[in-house]
């Protein structure tokens, strides 16, 4: 599993706040589709949490596909 900085994260989360489709759609059409990849990509446990060594690093995880 790979951990994103908060540097990345906030990059990816700008990119996806400021796209044309989710600002267009994101609250209606595709409502679920970006609820989804919200909760896929930036979910973290409090297991993930416990279980890094350099806890100041993580900000949100994300797995190889």
């Amino acid at each position: 599993m790979k951990y994103l900085t908060s540097q990345e994260y906030n990059t990816i989360l700008l990119a996806i706040d400021s796209s044309t489709d989710f600002i267009v759609h994101g609250r209606s059409k595709k409502k679920e589709f970006y609820e989804t990849l919200f909760n896929k990509l930036f979910n973290v446990t409090q297991e993930d949490m416990l279980n890094k060594v350099y806890q100041e690093e993580i900000n949100k995880p994300i797995s190889k596909s």
